[in-house]
């Protein structure tokens, strides 16, 4: 939250600042008990409205669920914890009409001063006629946008290095399709032993030769490898119906695969192999 100075022209004596929520104008719970009680004694009423009472209040006017949306904490003259709250315009013109009307044309006076102030504030740099004001705001303008675009080039290195180019496949092949560790070995350059090994280390398969390979858990949760037919279905001596079937890639698996190893050192990034 930012506070900033502001001169309007209430009727109500008031201590002149503006509390700002995401540049949104608020006023706090404390701010509307001292306008009230500033109000009342300009109009000769020395009733004093304490704030816990207004606290109570805030759940009656507003509803429970819609009160709970603008609660906030302050600290105290001890330093201690209390509640608050941090209304926009249209709560805060709630509140105060709940008190009386002529207090909440007040507010609403109030609340249109800081909106208006707020956008002189943010106005672009060609709004803006001094020549010095508008040089300081354009300087301003322009080193804000220079550390976006910084942070910008920051974050593409960053993902070009945690996200090595298993994308490129992601344009270019089907992604129905699968691809059997010969395959990724030729499309990756890594040696077919290395990735056998690769995949029985990271328990993606289990089994010794390609007959006996089956996918493991941690592939099967992440489908990144599965059991694919080939050939003719053929039958036992038993009368079964049996295919042959061998283990395979699924895209997911071979995009996975690629970052994996790209970020191991085992291989290097696809776009610049």
């Amino acid at each position: 939250m930012t506070s900033l100075s502001l001169n309007t022209n209430n009727a109500t004596p008031f201590n002149s600042t503006i509390t700002t929520a995401n540049n949104v104008p608020t006023m706090t719970s404390l701010e509307i008990v001292e306008f009230i009680n500033n109000h009342r004694q300009a109009n000769g009423n020395n009733t004093v409205l304490a704030h816990s009472d207004f606290l109570k209040k805030v759940p009656e006017v507003l509803g429970t669920l819609v009160a709970g949306k603008f609660s906030s904490i302050y600290k105290d003259s001890l330093n201690r914890d209390k509640p608050c709250y941090h209304f926009p315009k249209r709560e805060a013109c709630l509140m105060a009409m709940s008190y009386s009307y002529e207090l909440q044309a007040e507010i609403y006076d109030r609340m249109t001063a800081m909106e208006q102030h707020l956008l002189m504030l943010n106005r672009p740099s060609y709004m803006i006629e001094d020549p010095v004001e508008r040089a300081k705001k354009w300087i301003e303008e322009t080193t804000a946008k220079q550390a976006i675009e910084t942070k910008l080039v920051e974050a593409t290195k960053v993902i070009e290095v945690q996200a090595p180019k298993a994308e490129v496949f992601d344009a270019v092949l089907d992604k129905s399709r699968t691809y059997t560790i010969r395959e990724f070995a030729q499309r990756t350059g890594v040696k077919e032993k290395e990735v056998k090994k690769w995949l029985t280390d990271k328990l993606w398969l289990t089994g010794t030769d390609s007959k006996s390979y089956r996918p493991l858990a941690r592939a099967n949760v992440g489908n990144y490898m599965r059991m694919v037919r080939s050939g003719k279905p053929f039958t036992t001596q038993y009368g079964t119906i049996c295919y042959n079937e061998t283990i395979a890639f699924t895209q997911e698996g071979f995009n996975e695969a690629v970052r994996k190893m790209v970020k191991s050192g085992m291989m290097k990034p696809l776009a610049n192999a």
